[in-house]
Parts: structure tokens; C-alpha cells; sequence
């Protein structure tokens, strides 16, 4: 997990964008996707688990993961999240990607 965090209009998008050309140009296969999570319900961006049925919906963020799981391992999948998380997000993500180290 690589972490590109800043002000508005510094240069965070364009410094993504270069690695990712410089990646390529080496011969190291990276595919980016971009996830706009400003105004996303935590729900929205992780999914949620209906409170009844107790059957799991995935959010945006998750169904990327998804797709990103079932791609070739050759090629590098990039995820980025662009915007500002909530706080509930970034707890969520945290714990998630604690989990997984």
C-alpha cells in the first residue's frame, strides 16, 4: 500500500501518472484505476451486509479488488482513491489493510 497524499492541485495525479509511464516504459506491466470516493457513503466505497438477509453487497472499492484478483498476476493493478476519505473510511482501510500485511 503506497500512500500519495497532499493539497489540491499539487501534483499527486501527475506523479501517479509518471510511475505508472515509467513503470510501463521498463517493461513492468501497470494498469491504474481511479476511484472518486469524494461524497461516497462508507457503504458505497466498502459495501455493506443487509441488516435482514444478511447477504453481502459489495461497494465500488471491493468490486475493483474483485476484478483486480482475477487479472493477470503479471500485470500490476493500481488502485487509487481520489478524494477525501471520511474518517469511518479510513478506519475501515486501515483494519483492512492491516489484515493483510
Amino acid at each position: 500500500v503506497v500512500s500519495v497524499i497532499g493539497s489540491a492541485a499539487v501534483g499527486k495525479t501527475t506523479c501517479i501518472r509518471l510511475a505508472a509511464s515509467v513503470c510501463n516504459h521498463a517493461d513492468v506491466a501497470v494498469t491504474v484505476q481511479w476511484i472518486a470516493v469524494s461524497g461516497m457513503t462508507t457503504a458505497q466505497l466498502i459495501g455493506y451486509q443487509d441488516a435482514k438477509t444478511r447477504i453481502w453487497t459489495d461497494g465500488v472499492l471491493t468490486r475493483t479488488l474483485r476484478a483486480a484478483s482475477r487479472m493477470s498476476p503479471v500485470v500490476q493493478q493500481w488502485i487509487v482513491l481520489d478524494g477525501k476519505l471520511s474518517e469511518n473510511q479510513q478506519l475501515v482501510l486501515k483494519s483492512l489493510v492491516m489484515r493483510t500485511s
